[in-house]
């Protein structure tokens, strides 16, 4: 072994040059080039501590890939020659180097494989520079074999205790608004992005200043991971993607959807829309939420696995607790996952509320306190999340996320595919449907990849408030193309549907009683017996002569004397008036602000109506957005005090008031 090691000890490395030109690797063991043809285009290679080969040409660019190894049946450590074969050659080829074979690399590196699995075995059981010395047999030999780079003795001594970075597994990140999306390739996990130069990069970390980001391995995910055979596999899917359209995907998806689904046409067009909007859900300030309601055996479980099988990496979740969601969402980044929720019946009686309540704004986070560090944790709750239940929530406890979910009624169907089948398919025909899944679902990944930085074009929509919160990023994200008519139809008859049930509130039938109730009591000034008894008839409901505190109604269920009040007192500010009788409660109200609460609960004129255009630019603002602007500009008014004040008067004059 002491003769093989020698043979490795050939002087490749360039002495005019500064060692750490080299990245300042660990301890590193260096290989010989051999082959003559090699040597013309590389300066050297060597392998760290950390699997990684590392290769120089001659030209200084620098290439780093992993050597997969193994351990057998003996605990030794055998290189998997095939998988690293597979790395080193995309990492040349995503570096677009020209010239160097890659073929005579790896037989170079075969040649010598039994000294690299004896460092590698080194370094895995050993701490520190001089154990690996140690194992590695004579003095002299590792001497000259294993150096580190860059670094005094006294360094070389300390080796091995230094905290390494923190490492984490992430599911996407962004780098300088380049996304990364981790994927299985060969089984393996990578993250996979397309560069500046439209290039696809494929790499297995992320190396930031404090930690080091990696994918996750297939074991790790806790939904069916993007995988692809081959990295020729992965390419041919991006070469694809980047003829297509959003009308192409649209009209694909919309197709599979209408087969295993049975609805009403716009509810079809909306679910296709949804499914492809998650694919870009990181790159809007606000998403929908959208609950699907009715009983059993009508389909809710099926809209819940459509979303699983096709949607942006979508995990469907039974009965869901908080502490799931956080584990999945994490706190790398926003935006990690689709979240179905099934069986959400108690979704207003558990602490799923403040999940669902932040988590539909970007870059909202909830702090807990893990008990036990003690210490205060963020997580990321934003993502588009498709809940599935036999009731709507109590609108007493959710109308915070009532108002931001389009609430879809289903029915019962026979659709033409049983998508439980195919997601384990027993049959030839299921087995080609799942292929053909599996297809759309890499595809749209692989158009997230070459569309993440397409500009998000600002439009009007002719819609205000929160209705224009739910529909502006789907109308956004779809603008320009032939579907948006479509797409703009579902949404208005699913934003009057929402206006109806809106019309028909609680709170609607309250202020309608209190408004009515100010012909007498001109004052705004009502004893409270009125209104409750008013309710009962408004209602067609029902008080127990034994509960006189409860209120039976056929649409809004039980209500209670003392949530109903506090609801008036909340929502409508409702007062305690200011001389108080001592055998009437009463509630004071502003008329003119009751009367403007009852017009926002009123339904509209008319049906909704979608009408997107460009948002013409401020003349005043017409310079390009990414121009620079200095502190000193920002902030330098000029003279624009005096002509703000000149403003003001003219205005003030003009009023009649100076």
């Amino acid at each position: 072994m002491s003769e093989i090691l020698k043979d490795l000890v050939k002087e490749d490395i360039d002495d005019d040059k500064n060692l750490e030109e080299y990245e300042n690797p660990n301890v590193v063991f260096r290989a010989p080039l051999i082959d003559s043809s090699l040597e013309k285009t590389l300066t050297t290679m060597f392998i760290t501590t950390e699997s990684e080969l590392c290769i120089v040409d001659n030209k200084g660019n620098k290439f780093r890939s992993k050597i997969v190894w193994y351990k057998n049946q003996s605990d030794e450590i055998k290189v998997d020659w095939s998988k690293t074969g597979e790395d080193i050659r995309v990492t040349i080829r995503n570096s677009g180097a020209s010239g160097i074979n890659t073929e005579k690399l790896l037989a170079v590196l075969k040649k010598i494989e039994e000294p690299i699995e004896l460092f590698m075995s080194a370094i895995s059981n050993k701490i520190g520079l001089d154990s690996v010395v140690d194992y590695i047999c004579t003095p002299k030999i590792s001497e000259m074999a294993i150096t580190r780079f860059g670094e005094s003795d006294d360094q070389l001594n300390n080796y091995g205790k230094t905290d390494p970075k923190r490492e984490f597994s992430t599911y996407k990140y962004t780098v300088n608004n380049q996304i990364y999306e981790a994927v299985l390739i060969e089984g393996l996990p990578y993250f996979i992005t397309i560069n500046g130069k439209g290039q696809l990069e494929i790499v297995d970390k992320i190396v930031e200043e404090t930690r080091i980001l990696k994918p996750p391995f297939k074991e790790d995910y806790i939904y069916q991971p993007i995988a692809f055979e081959s990295i020729e596999e992965l390419e041919s899917y991006i070469e694809t993607a980047r003829h297509l359209t959003f009308d192409d995907l649209f009209r694909k998806i919309r197709k599979y959807v209408s087969r295993f689904i049975v609805h009403h046409e716009h509810v079809l067009d909306y679910i296709s829309a949804l499914i492809i909007f998650t694919y870009f859900q990181d790159k809007f300030p606000t998403v929908p939420y959208t609950m699907f309601v009715s009983d059993n055996g009508s389909g809710k479980s099926t809209i819940g696995d459509m979303f699983e099988v096709i949607a942006y990496r979508c995990v469907n979740m039974t009965d869901p607790t908080t502490a799931n969601v956080y584990r999945i969402l994490g706190n790398i980044e926003t935006g990690q996952c689709t979240l179905v929720f099934d069986e959400v019946d108690k979704i207003d009686q558990s602490d799923m509320m403040s999940v669902i309540k932040s988590g539909y704004e970007k870059n909202k986070i909830i702090t807990r306190t893990n008990t036990n560090s003690g210490k205060q944790e963020h997580f990321h709750a934003y993502g588009v999340k498709v809940m599935l239940g036999e009731r709507t929530p109590d609108p007493s406890r959710a109308k915070g996320v009532l108002d931001r979910t389009f609430i879809i009624s289903n029915f019962k169907g026979k659709p033409e595919l049983d998508i439980k089948e195919i997601k384990n398919p027993e049959n030839k025909v299921h087995i080609r449907t799942a292929k053909e899944l599996d297809t759309i679902r890499k595809t749209l990944m692989a158009y997230r990849l070459i569309h993440f930085n397409d500009e998000i074009i600002n439009i009007e929509t002719g819609l205000e408030g929160r209705d224009k919160e739910l529909s502006k990023p789907i109308l956004q994200r779809f603008y320009g193309t032939k579907c948006l008519q479509d797409i703009e139809n579902a949404l208005e008859k699913l934003l009057n549907e929402k206006h109806d049930r809106k019309a028909h509130s609680l709170e609607r039938d309250a202020l309608e009683v209190i408004v009515k109730l100010f012909e007498e009591y001109q004052d705004g000034v009502i004893p409270f017996s009125e209104i409750w008894y008013s309710m009962e008839v408004k209602t067609n409901g029902h008080i127990n002569e034994y509960k006189r505190h409860q209120l039976e109604t056929e649409v809004h269920g039980t209500l209670y004397k003392t949530s109903f009040s506090k609801m008036l007192r909340d929502k409508f500010g409702a007062k305690d008036p200011s001389t108080r009788e001592a055998n009437t409660r009463s509630l004071a109200f502003d008329i003119d602000k009751t009367m403007k609460y009852l017009e926002s609960y009123t339904k509209e004129n008319g049906p909704t109506q979608i009408e997107c255009s460009l948002v013409k630019s401020d003349s005043s603002d017409s310079s390009d957005s990414s121009s620079e602007c200095s502190v000193e500009k920002f902030w330098d008014s000029g003279s624009s005090t005096k002509d703000y004040r000149h403003e003001a008067e003219k205005i003030m004059a003009d009023m009649g008031l100076i």
